[in-house]
Order: structure tokens, then sequence, then C-alpha cells
């Protein structure tokens, strides 16, 4: 009887079978494809976060350097440095030198080559010569 018997293979369970593995594989690469656009986001996150830290530091300094100027300009002095700094003004009694650079000497122009320099031989050759 063992003779007449067929030999049956063990079943393998269906975790082991190849459409289960290529369902797997399919699921692990849609999870590899979220996980990679979850680093980029907090790649590009992280890149943001430190411009904005950057652009707080520069409008830090700017605050400071501004509220300096602010209290320069409470003061009387602050404000008399200002108006000289903007308007050509003065005092009463108060005179004001103005220097005047000197004056540059003519210099002599010289006539380039080319188009301009070939044009004025032309119209030199019409003009009567006295």
């Amino acid at each position: 009887m063992k003779e007449t018997q067929v030999k049956h293979k063990p079943k393998k369970p269906f975790v082991y079978s190849r459409l289960f593995l290529a369902f797997l594989f399919v699921v692990v690469i849609f999870l590899a494809r979220g996980t990679w656009g979850i680093y980029m986001k907090e790649r590009e996150s992280r890149h943001n976060a430190a411009q904005v830290k950057l652009e707080l530091q520069v409008l830090g300094e700017r605050h400071e350097a501004l509220l300096k100027q602010t209290n320069k300009l409470k003061t009387e002095q602050g404000v008399e440095q200002a108006l000289r700094e903007k308007f050509p003004v003065s005092k009463e009694n108060e005179k004001v030198i103005v220097i005047i650079d000197e004056k540059i000497e003519d210099v002599e122009v010289v006539e380039k080559e080319g188009f301009s320099a070939f044009w004025s031989r032309m119209t030199g050759w019409l003009k009567p010569k006295p």
C-alpha cells in the first residue's frame, strides 16, 4: 500500500509564498517612499529654521541699532547732529565754511578710431579749406 500512496510535500505556509513576498515588497517600497518624503521635508524644515534664526539675529542687531539711534535723538545734541547731517543748517552767529575742490584743468579729447573717425574724415574732405 505504501507504494501506491503518493508522497505529498509538506505544504509551505502562506508567509513563504511568492505572492506574499511580492506583496510585502510592494508594501516596503511604499513605506520607503513615505519615509523619504518625510526625510526631505525634515531637511527643508531644518534649513528654513536656520534661515529664520539668522534673520532673527540680524533683526535683533538692527533693533539694537535703532534703539541707540532713537535714544541719541532724545538728546539735544543728537537732534542737532541729525539736523546738521541731513540739512545745511547753522546756528545764529555761526559761520559756515564751504570747501570747493580745485577746478579740474581742461583735458584734451582724443578721438577714437572707428566709424566716427571715418565719418569725420569723410565730412572733412567735403568742407572747403580756407
